[in-house]
């Protein structure tokens, strides 16, 4: 697609589009019946508002953050997957994008305030950890602390993240004979060679790296906790870092950690479910395999039911999340 698509609250035949001010994504053909991504409405209605910077969005956003008082009287916030939804698994990843949306559009008030109400627990299956606590004070607080947390966070993931995500994933895909690959080339063979896409789950060693590998979704987090903490020397050298573990065909992961993108590779890129930034595509040891991902163009989905007319005229999200780190830093593109 060679341009950002324009936002819309109607409900025209887009993947994506608005409900109670969150953005929800069309139930995939295997899940007619689903709920419409509300599960994880927060995280998609970050990404949304960083893109497209719609007030409506933000009051999404804010909607699911509560304010409650616990058994012992005290008041604290409580944060929910969609508003009202979500509360005894509200996981780190709907916190990630939640906040990041609001500081990146300026609200660091809303920011402030949600990080001193939050429990350490988050909900009845998840914590916060050290590093989701030091960027999270490292976006909420003046300098000099400011400057301390981000420092903190930085080496916790000098020590822990670039040596998990990058080596460990490494070594894990060459045992497991898997190969990355570009969304254009598992498109261009599926349509054109008629490559056969299975599960990892039918690969005795791709299933093991799928369990225990550093996902995808959380390197994409952490790009946007990198891209959003407050400066300090090592935040360049850790964007470095972290290159090597990112695809040549992720190009908003690449824009986030600071390398330059072809104007030319951003215009061929095709609209997926999903957020294709934080998935991956793989073949395997047969060159005519391809391992499945539910991340798919949408208007050559196969898993899509094609009664559905499903077009990318408004809401690409993935698209425009790639347009929006365009217009933001054009110093990034290259002819």
């Amino acid at each position: 697609m060679k341009h950002k698509t324009l936002f819309t609250t109607e409900k025209f035949k887009n993947y994506c589009y608005i409900e109670e001010k969150m953005m929800l994504g069309t139930n995939h053909g295997w899940e007619p019946d689903g709920d419409g991504g509300k599960g994880d409405a927060l995280w998609r209605t970050g990404w949304a508002y960083i893109t497209y910077g719609e007030k409506i969005l933000k009051e999404g956003i804010l909607n699911c953050f509560t304010d409650e008082i616990d058994k012992k009287g005290k008041k604290y916030i409580q944060g929910h997957r969609f508003p009202g939804q979500g509360e005894d698994n509200f996981s780190r990843d709907q916190l990630i994008s939640g906040l990041a949306a609001l500081y990146v559009n300026g609200d660091y008030d809303e920011v402030k305030r949600i990080r001193k109400g939050l429990k350490w627990r988050i909900s009845k299956k998840f914590r916060l950890t050290p590093g989701l606590w030091f960027w999270m004070m490292s976006i909420s607080t003046k300098q000099p602390f400011s400057f301390l947390y981000s420092v903190l966070f930085c080496i916790t993931h000098f020590i822990i993240t670039v040596p998990i995500m990058i080596l460990w994933n490494k070594i894990l895909y060459k045992w497991a004979d898997m190969t990355e690959i570009s969304q254009e080339e598992q498109n261009t063979r599926l349509h054109t060679e008629g490559m056969k896409v299975v599960n990892t789950k039918d690969f005795k060693r791709p299933n093991i790296v799928n369990t225990i590998h550093y996902p995808a979704y959380a390197f994409h987090l952490f790009a946007w906790q990198l891209h959003t903490l407050s400066w300090n020397p090592l935040k360049r050298l850790l964007k470095i870092a972290s290159r090597p573990g990112v695809h040549k065909s992720n190009y908003l992961m690449r824009m986030l950690f600071g390398e330059k993108v072809s104007i030319e590779d951003i215009k061929a890129f095709r609209p997926m479910s999903g957020i294709r930034w934080q998935g991956r595509f793989f073949k395997g040891k047969e060159d005519n395999i391809c391992y499945y991902s539910a991340c798919e163009i949408i208007e050559e989905n196969y898993h899509f039911n094609v009664r559905l007319g499903l077009t990318s005229d408004y809401n690409a999200l993935d698209n425009d999340m790639l347009w929006y780190l365009v217009e933001k830093y054009p110093k990034l593109i290259t002819d």
